[in-house]
């Protein structure tokens, strides 16, 4: 597989919820287990409970260290970007910080924000929360492990990332920030009733991508796109962003109003091309759970498994809680932002846009992996996928829909 970079970068993918915590299981923190192939590491797999609708979520992510073999020394560079004077992130300023210069605050002070994860589980005298960040998430799991306890009610927000599985992009929820919380927005007690999971995901959408209506489920089956990058699947390097196909529902009441399908089909229906529209929705999770098996494993975390860094059996141990369950991905509503004109007034424009690639530009992993010898242009790369704003006649006559129904909130 070549290691050209593929032009493709990954757009909007993250989710956010406010739950209870489970029972935290014996291998729910690991802390800097050592692997036979010289690598350090420590793992989170909690689960939130969203509440009846939304079922529990587990917040899933692992992070660590090589260690040289002859000195025993930690290896390990931190690619991350700086800030600019008035404190606003910089991606345009690269930085590498080494392992051992990871809590150093002369460098820390460069380093911009949205690098950290943020961790706030503990309160001082005056009863205000204790905020913690941590450059890695190897750091922050030590610190959830001492101070995290069972029934505890958090928001976490973080980043959804995409394994390769059975043909479809499997979700994996890994954290950015966890807040100890105990009042709602209204300033009261949180009750089960306050409780969520929600999702922000760009989707690439094609002709095909609109399916039938599911009378059980109430909701229309949308078969989109997500973009992911894959640096290794089964031993092979690859070191690219793909797309991969993910299914997500958007659900509508057929009792409604006629209006309820045309905004399906306004937002769903693709002539030509492919159109990424950022959407915002819900994680439903439901289903009995049963014990894991081997198959039922992440291709990554079956990786790790294979080449000795994590043991099988503590690995099916912490997934047995959510071995089986099915995962729901419901679609609620397109984001929408401010923009200002030429004349300096603003307006509200839907994240989409209906010229993202050709259909041809998308080079589906699924198709690669299908095919060892597969040739040069079946890997050429994907253009960058670019947030613009749909027509903006086309947006206004959506968002009076929109606000018609009540979803404008």
């Amino acid at each position: 597989m070549s290691n050209k970079k593929n032009k493709t970068k990954k757009k909007n993918s993250s989710f956010e919820l406010l739950g209870i915590v489970d029972k935290i299981g014996v291998n729910a923190l690991q802390l800097n287990t050592k692997s036979e192939s010289g690598y350090n590491y420590s793992r989170i797999n909690v689960g939130v409970n969203c509440g009846e609708k939304h079922g529990t979520v587990y917040l899933d992510g692992m992070d660590g260290y090589s260690v040289n073999k002859e000195t025993g020394d930690p290896i390990r560079t931190i690619y991350c970007h700086g800030k600019t004077n008035d404190g606003k992130d910089d991606f345009t300023e690269r930085l590498e910080i080494d392992w051992a210069d990871r809590k150093d605050e002369d460098i820390l002070k460069d380093v911009g924000n949205m690098n950290f994860i943020t961790v706030a589980l503990e309160k001082e005298t005056s009863d205000e929360l204790i905020y913690n960040k941590f450059l890695c998430l190897y750091d922050a799991i030590t610190y959830v492990k001492e101070n995290l306890k069972e029934k505890m009610i958090i928001k976490v927000r973080g980043k959804i990332t995409y394994n390769p599985y059975d043909k479809q992009a499997n979700e994996k929820f890994e954290p950015t920030s966890i807040i100890l919380q105990e009042k709602n927005k209204n300033n009261e007690p949180i009750t089960k009733n306050d409780f969520y999971a929600r999702f922000t995901q760009t989707v690439l959408l094609n002709k095909n991508s609109k399916g039938d209506y599911d009378d059980e489920k109430g909701a229309f089956n949308i078969n989109g796109y997500v973009v992911e990058y894959i640096g290794k699947y089964k031993n092979v390097e690859y070191k690219n962003y793909f797309v991969m196909p993910k299914e997500f529902e958007y659900k509508i009441s057929k009792d409604n109003d006629f209006r309820y399908l045309k905004l399906a089909n306004k937002l769903f229906e693709v002539d030509e091309d492919i159109t990424a529209t950022t959407f915002e929705g819900e994680i439903i999770t439901e289903g009995e759970t049963i014990q894991a098996t081997y198959e039922d494993l992440p291709d990554d975390i079956k990786e790790y498994v294979d080449d000795g860094i994590l043991d099988l059996e503590e690995v099916l141990d912490s997934y047995a809680t959510n071995g089986s369950t099915k995962r729901r991905m419901v679609i609620v509503k397109p984001t929408t932002r401010m923009i200002k004109n030429d004349d300096g007034t603003t307006r509200m424009v839907i994240l989409s846009d209906k010229k993202a690639y050709k259909e041809e530009d998308l080079v589906d992993f699924f198709s690669i992996i299908q095919n060892e010898n597969e040739t040069e242009e079946q890997e050429k790369s994907i253009e960058k996928t670019v947030e613009k704003a749909t027509n903006p006649e086309e947006d206004a006559e959506y968002l009076d829909m929109l606000k018609e129904l009540g979803l404008d909130a």
